[in-house]
């Protein structure tokens, strides 16, 4: 594999959904909307949001919410 084609399969991947967007998807418009406002808020620790979501039931490590605040996911989602 030359330079080209690592960049270009790194691109693919970062175009696949995270785990924050497939998990933000059943919430309501509401719940979406404050998830929105936390993941773009840095008074908001990942972790907080990894609690917060815990006690709706669903499960989401604070490093993953935080590869998605910092745009390092798969989805480079607008929730960024």
């Amino acid at each position: 594999m030359n330079l080209n084609e690592a960049l270009n399969a790194d691109a693919a991947r970062r175009r696949r959904e995270c785990l924050i967007a497939k998990l933000s998807r059943p919430l309501s418009a509401e719940d979406q909307a404050t998830l929105a406002a936390a993941l773009g808020n840095p008074g908001v620790s990942s972790r907080a949001i990894s609690r917060a979501l815990g006690l709706m039931g669903v499960s989401v490590s604070s490093h993953t919410v935080d590869k998605h605040r910092r745009g390092d996911c798969g989805c480079r989602s607008e929730t960024t």
